[in-house]
């Protein structure tokens, strides 16, 4: 549970930009399996040293953030990791699926579908939907961003 918490909060300060403290209200307290736990985990981030800890009674885990690697658990004292590379890829890996401009949806009934992902009316079970990107046959066909997000905001997410 700790080391996944540092992770997590690691990702969301370091990667995403988010504050420490909202991260671990809208990612690490709700998350299932972490939810009973969430009231005794303890935290707290030296952005100066691209590290978060948290921590639960005597067990403790780090996690640091270097540029071009992430995040990564520490084992031991925080170290001075050099970036994976050098410099920045130069050519994207893949071809441009966009433009700089967010895609609006094209269909009202997808529209209707976006609006609905993004509804947190029920505070029992609230969504923390945090975009949402379509894609049809390799090309965006509609996409939306919760406020704070946009489409050069790094997300950790599943799909």
């Amino acid at each position: 549970a700790v080391g996944v918490t540092a992770m997590d909060l690691c990702v969301s300060t370091f990667v995403t930009g988010r504050d420490v403290d909202a991260a671990f209200k809208e990612a690490v307290a709700p998350r299932p399996g972490l939810r009973w736990l969430a009231p005794f985990l303890h935290y707290e981030s030296a952005r100066e040293k691209g590290v978060v800890q948290a921590w639960i009674g005597g067990v403790r885990k780090r996690a640091q953030w270097t540029p071009a690697r992430g995040c990564q658990l520490l084992y031991g004292a925080p170290v001075d990791l050099k970036p994976a590379r050098s410099e920045p890829a130069s050519l994207a890996i893949l071809p441009d699926i966009a433009g700089p401009a967010v895609v609006s949806p094209r269909s009202e009934a997808l529209r209707r579908a976006m609006d609905e992902l993004f509804n947190d009316s029920n505070p029992q079970r609230p969504r923390r939907v945090k975009a949402v990107v379509v894609l049809d046959h390799g090309h965006i066909t509609a996409e939306r961003y919760a406020p704070g997000y946009d489409v050069g905001t790094p997300i950790n997410g599943w799909s």
